[in-house]
């Protein structure tokens, strides 16, 4: 039986993180890919509202975008994910990219 805690924080983790799924394979994605995908993008604790946006270029090939809001701007990271039988892992041969816009306020 999970506790109230662990069903409270999958609760929260599942209201602040969107996933756009894109590509000409994207309908070739399952759940459970999904779910991969989404493991290896979170770095990090994430507080705000996440966006995860994968681009299915080839069944066996995604193109990995994070980024996370907050009252600052937003922080991420890019990279590409390859499929080994079936599990998704980040490609070594591609370079990961972080990726970073901050708010500026004038006063």
């Amino acid at each position: 039986m999970r506790s109230p805690l662990v069903s409270v924080a999958l609760l929260l983790s599942a209201c602040t993180t969107q996933v756009q799924v894109t590509g000409p394979y994207a309908a070739k994605l399952s759940v459970a890919d999904v779910q991969q995908l989404k493991l290896l993008a979170a770095n990090g604790p994430k507080i705000g509202r996440t966006v995860i946006t994968l681009e299915a270029i080839r069944p066996d090939r995604v193109h990995v975008e994070d980024r996370l809001y907050s009252d600052a701007g937003w922080r991420g990271s890019r990279f590409f994910a390859v499929r080994h039988v079936s599990t998704w892992q980040i490609d070594e041969h591609s370079p990961i990219e972080a990726t970073d816009a901050r708010k500026i306020t004038v006063y």
